[in-house]
């Protein structure tokens, strides 16, 4: 019997051996792709999983993250799905937001054309006001949302995202019609902060985790959170406490590329799984208040699909049409490439009147002319310069009555009173145009 069996030893290791050789191992760095621009909550956990991956030394090569915003990560997944089909080496975040997008923008890409990898966290939504807003508690702010939708000016993340979403079921539960919701879509939870403080924005969406350091730095007052009870934060209260039946929560995770192998599948869950299971990410998770959701294989493949579902029923109930309809079209950038615009075209003229002086048959007159002219521009290009700076620092309505007068003076006004009146009218002219007509609040 032993002889027997001894025969058949040499067989089990070979096999065995033969198993441990071919399970994947990668040999190149892990790439996590992060669809929004840096400073938020998408962008959190994707450098917060790098981190627990490296800390605890999970992964036998190194781990990137790169960002890629835009149109709701409907870009990042575009590419996630065709550059990188069959790639085991490129992941990428992905979460509530991403579903609502794909299906107001009619994306030919959903999250099921995906690998599903792992649910990780879960985040309830947060509203924020400027620190010194008129409304000071939540109850305030609901109130005259329900009596004027349209002066409050919502700022988040982007269309079709969970902050623009949130906004529309507040408004249905509110009675509001979804047309009256001024939202405008950042395409960053750090964009969207800034407006904010800034005051562009009237209020601010954003997962509650999001908020930290501007609320500590007392820059920005937390309102309300999207949670059944004030478990999460005991001075923050819950739009259940004002009357609106809202329970609302965010989730995010990862994703790979379509058609990877078995293999390589189940090792990208067991290095996701390994980091959740940290002592570093469950730190991460008790220090950012966020819940934790962890789902993986066949499980979360089915969640993606009726996650998919019901935010469709979302879409539809919020009136947001597929193509992105039910939301303001000009977003945060319409103003400055507006003034942008018109600045290019000041300089344009003079560079052409620099040119043109330098054809001039007098050679010593035309050197004379074209030094000046080209004084011109270079001092209007700093004023020009200053004055972009000081709209995110002083803003428009106390930059331009200034910048105009002085930029007047250079092109070779000589009228001082009658440059600080028109300074002053177009001043409120555009103010007026861009905050009534076109629902954009100017910087």
């Amino acid at each position: 019997m032993l002889f027997w069996v001894s025969l058949f030893i040499p067989t089990f290791h070979a096999i065995a051996n033969e198993q441990v050789v071919e399970q994947w191992q990668p040999e190149y760095p892990l790439v996590i792709t992060v669809p929004s621009n840096p400073g938020g909550g998408w962008d959190q956990l994707g450098r917060f999983l790098q981190r627990s991956i490296i800390q605890e030394k999970l992964s036998p090569v190194s781990i990137e993250v790169v960002n890629k915003g835009g149109a709701g990560g409907i870009i990042a997944l575009a590419e996630l799905v065709s550059t990188f089909d069959g790639n085991p080496y490129k992941l990428m975040v992905t979460g509530f937001g991403m579903t609502g997008a794909t299906i107001m923008h009619n994306s030919e890409f959903n999250l099921q054309s995906t690998t599903p990898i792992a649910r990780l966290t879960g985040e309830f939504q947060a509203i924020g006001v400027p620190y010194d807003s008129p409304y000071k508690n939540l109850d305030d702010l609901m109130q005259a949302f329900k009596v004027n939708p349209k002066s409050i000016i919502w700022g988040g993340g982007s269309a079709g995202g969970a902050d623009h979403l949130f906004v529309n079921l507040l408004a249905d539960k509110l009675g509001v019609n979804a047309q009256d919701i001024n939202y405008v879509a950042y395409t960053g939870g750090g964009e969207a902060t800034a407006a904010l403080m800034g005051g562009q924005v009237s209020a601010g969406i954003s997962g509650y985790s999001e908020w930290g350091g501007v609320v500590d730095a007392k820059r920005v007052r937390l309102l309300g959170i999207s949670s059944e009870s004030r478990t999460v934060h005991p001075d923050i209260a819950t739009f259940v406490e004002v009357g609106i039946d809202i329970v609302f929560q965010n989730w995010r995770a990862i994703v790979a590329a379509p058609n990877i192998t078995d293999d390589q599948r189940q090792y990208l869950i067991e290095l996701i799984s390994n980091a959740r299971n940290s002592k570093t990410w469950q730190d991460i998770v008790k220090r950012n208040n966020w819940q934790d959701s962890f789902l993986i294989g066949d499980e979360f493949t089915q969640f993606i699909i009726e996650d998919r579902q019901q935010t469709r029923r979302i879409v539809e109930l919020s009136g947001l049409g597929a193509g992105g309809e039910g939301y303001a079209y000009i977003g945060p950038y319409f103003f400055p490439y507006i003034a942008g615009g018109g600045l290019l075209l000041c300089s344009l003229f003079l560079l052409i009147g620099h040119y043109n002086n330098r054809q001039e048959t007098n050679p010593v007159a035309s050197d004379s002319i074209s030094i000046k002219s080209l004084n011109k521009f270079y001092l209007s290009s700093l004023t020009i310069a200053l004055y972009l700076v000081s709209l995110a620092y002083i803003g428009f309505i106390y930059t331009t009555p200034i910048f105009i007068p002085v930029i007047s003076r250079i092109l070779g006004s000589t009228s001082s009173k009658r440059d600080i009146i028109v300074g002053a009218i177009l001043t409120v002219l555009i103010t007026i145009v861009f905050e009534n007509f076109l629902n954009v609040i100017v910087p």
